[in-house]
């Protein structure tokens, strides 16, 4: 092959897998953010249930945020047996909405025995739910 059309393949193949890393990289972002740490997926636990956070990735220095809670700004919903919000839409506080309190990363909820859905959403500065503070997969929790 010549030189010129080695040069050619290496700098499409470059170019290519950069594409590919940045894709990578976006997907991988779009989850990061929230996640449930307590209780663990599959748990069985006693009423009333401490639900906790943590805020990776997406709004501070070193994954640290500030703000409303926990959330760079932006304010947390506990979402209880309910589909995860779409994006852009907006959340109101009721039973199966709850709201972290400002600047905490853990609430205490009294759940009814039986099996329950944990999901978490922030809401964006405009008030809409942001796309990349969904956590990736809810928790389920057995509740004696």
């Amino acid at each position: 092959m010549s030189k010129k059309l080695m040069s050619g393949l290496f700098g499409a193949g470059a170019v290519l897998a950069a594409l590919l890393f940045a894709a990578g990289v976006a997907q991988a972002q779009e989850h990061q953010g929230l996640t449930i740490t307590t209780p663990a997926d599959g748990a069985t636990v006693a009423a009333p249930v401490t639900v906790a956070f943590s805020a990776g990735e997406g709004g501070g220095q070193h994954g640290e945020h500030h703000g409303h809670g926990g959330g760079g700004g932006r304010q947390v919903f506990l979402i209880i047996d309910q589909p995860a919000p779409e994006p852009g839409s907006t959340i109101e506080a009721d039973q199966n909405h709850i709201a972290f309190p400002e600047d905490e990363r853990q609430t205490t909820v009294t759940l009814a025995p039986g099996k329950h859905t944990l999901i978490l959403a922030a809401l964006d500065r405009e008030g809409h739910v942001g796309r990349r503070f969904h956590a990736a997969e809810p928790v389920t929790v057995t509740v004696q």
